[in-house]
């Protein structure tokens, strides 16, 4: 194992790609086996309502996948235990395109209730009331899978658990005894209908010292499940190392499998030599795949990143024996999502989009950057409000308000969502040039931007640097891993983790990461320094905005002004559509 890798997806935002390449006919696709063992996992987070994938493959073929994999499993002897980790809405039309968010979408997911074991929620589901209401009412209440040990809903004047606080079971064939609890990370953006209790406070409560460690121990509990909303990689799990080691004094002998989300990416750790954990990465591109030999004195474990993709399921159903999906028949869950499509008219064409754009594939000087596109062109399409008009400005804005890259083709009424489903507003603060010039700047030499993604005490989620064992893995002799590099893959992540770098059961022609700045900004050509400009930005880092002038010593009002103008998208759209009439 190595145990000191930091797990690296090597373009997370890129694993899109694999739209454009799985387009080509004379993509080569080369797969790894699974291992299956007593027990069996199939893992989802953050899907984000992209219910119908890039690639092809929506939720329904995925019920399909769940249903013949779990019977091929049975056919084995061996048990399959199913678990999502929430954040289910903001990212696509589906769920988006309503008012309010996710009260489609939620239907959806829902079809596939029957497939899953084990379901939590993310904090994308508690921004709002309307979101915590359609999940606790609709996913959560009196639902036995659904498990949710430190948040609370405000359900009829009562406080009340969002969903079980913890679930026992027996599995289904071999009839294991396993105990499960979950936890969102320390959250503190939920609306008023819900509330977070941080870990640390929460298993000082006596449901969890009484009921929990009280009723079970390593006697009667032959599987311990750790799930939920919260990072596994290292250096941002501290949530579940402080966890685990109040678990593993009390469970000494019990092997705990964690699962968990969040920072949307692929990562696979160790936490003792009866425990690790693991995190699917986003937007259905990825299924995670545990395997677990449960030998209580020397279990082992088996890790893959399963692609969420036709050519993945269909490698793997047959591997295993099992029913192969009917591609050319729809079941009712896949024509309830054409029919939302249709609905919602996430289709029509607003623009063409002529080339790529990519989010970090592509450096921030390339014109194939979607910042750089954002920064030259995009921006300077801001509309000034009534009165604002021969006054010079910057404008910024946070890379984290961009969730997708923007791919080659029509910009329909769902890249809207995709791109960016945030509602942020445009403020503005009038100062002398020579200090909003400086603003950017000291933005990006801070760790972060605080975004939507972003834990409360921790930088924003990015990829690690490439390390030494990665650099072997990209230049490797074929002989020392798994696969042979070969032309005309399918591009995609490569992702390294405490068990080294052959956990993707595609072999991807890796993409290239670039880091890119926390803001980027467009400004007028302003040459005196004293020359008072608007310095115009998101209201969601405000806060920031102020420290900045504040560091720099501004005497003048920290004090923001609506700036009434269109939001990022509208601006995409509209450049867009001009590129489009450039065709005609």
């Amino acid at each position: 194992m190595y145990n000191s890798i930091i797990a690296l997806l090597l373009a997370i935002p890129l694993f899109f790609s694999l739209l454009n390449a799985a387009d080509k006919k004379d993509i080569v696709y080369k797969h790894s086996p699974l291992t299956t063992n007593d027990i069996n996992f199939i893992h989802t987070t953050d899907t984000h309502t992209w219910l119908k994938n890039k690639y092809g493959v929506d939720w329904g073929n995925y019920f399909d996948f769940l249903k013949s994999f779990r019977e091929g499993l049975k056919l084995k002897k061996q048990d399959l235990i199913v678990i999502d980790t929430g954040d289910k809405i903001d990212g696509n039309g589906i769920g988006d395109a309503t008012v309010p968010k996710g009260i489609m979408s939620y239907e959806v997911f829902n079809l596939n209730m029957e497939n899953y074991d084990l379901l939590t929620l993310g904090n994308h589901e508690l921004y709002t009331e309307s979101s915590s209401t359609i999940e606790y009412y609709n996913t959560a209440k009196n639902n036995d899978k659904y498990v949710s040990s430190n948040v609370e809903f405000l359900d009829e004047g009562s406080w009340n658990s969002f969903g079980q606080k913890y679930r026992y079971f027996k599995t289904e064939v071999n009839k294991k005894n396993v105990l499960a609890v979950s936890f969102l990370f320390d959250f503190q953006r939920f609306n008023p209908l819900t509330r977070v209790t941080p870990i640390e406070k929460e298993v000082d409560k006596e449901w969890f010292k009484k009921d929990l460690l009280g009723n079970f121990n390593d006697n009667n509990v032959d599987l311990l499940v750790v799930f939920g909303h919260l990072p596994i990689q290292h250096g941002q799990n501290q949530e579940i190392l402080f966890l685990h080691d109040i678990l593993r004094s009390h469970f000494k002998n019990t092997v705990i499998q964690y699962f968990g989300g969040h920072t949307h990416i692929r990562d696979f750790i160790s936490i003792d030599d009866k425990s690790t954990a693991i995190q699917s990465g986003r937007f259905c591109e990825t299924l995670g795949f545990i395997s677990v030999d449960l030998d209580k004195e020397r279990p082992s474990f088996f890790r893959k990143y399963i692609d969420f993709t036709k050519q993945s399921f269909d490698y793997h159903l047959k591997n295993l024996k099992a029913k192969d999906i009917d591609w050319d028949t729809k079941n009712y869950v896949s024509t309830k999502i054409d029919t939302l499509y249709k609905v919602l008219n996430l289709e029509k064409v607003l623009g063409y989009i002529p080339n790529t754009y990519y989010m970090s594939g592509k450096p921030l000087t390339s014109t194939s950057n979607v910042f750089n596109l954002i920064r030259t062109h995009i921006l300077k399409l801001l509309e000034k409000p009534s009165g604002r008009e021969n006054i010079k400005r910057i404008i910024t804005i946070n890379t984290g308000l961009i969730r997708s890259d923007l791919f080659e083709g029509n910009f329909t009424e769902n890249t809207k969502f995709q791109v960016s489903p945030f509602e942020n507003k445009w403020k503005y603060i009038t100062v002398p040039y020579h200090f909003a010039k400086n603003i950017c700047d000291f933005l990006n030499s801070q760790p972060s931007i605080v975004n939507m993604m972003s834990l409360p005490s921790i930088s924003s989620p990015q990829s690690k640097r490439i390390s030494d064992m990665e650099i072997k893995y990209l230049n490797k002799d074929v002989d020392e891993f798994t696969f042979e590099m070969k032309e005309n893959l399918p591009l995609g992540p490569i992702t390294c983790d405490d068990f080294g770098c052959d956990g993707e059961d595609t072999l991807h022609e890796p993409l290239r990461y670039y880091n890119m700045p926390n803001v980027v900004e467009y400004s007028d050509v302003i040459n005196n320094e004293t020359e008072e400009v608007d310095f115009v930005y998101l209201d969601f880092f405000e806060i920031e905005v102020i420290k900045a002038l504040e560091t720099m010593n501004y005497n003048g009002v920290l004090k923001g002004t609506s700036y009434k103008a269109s939001s990022i998208v509208p601006l995409l759209q509209k450049y867009f559509n001009l590129e489009e009439s450039k065709k005609v």
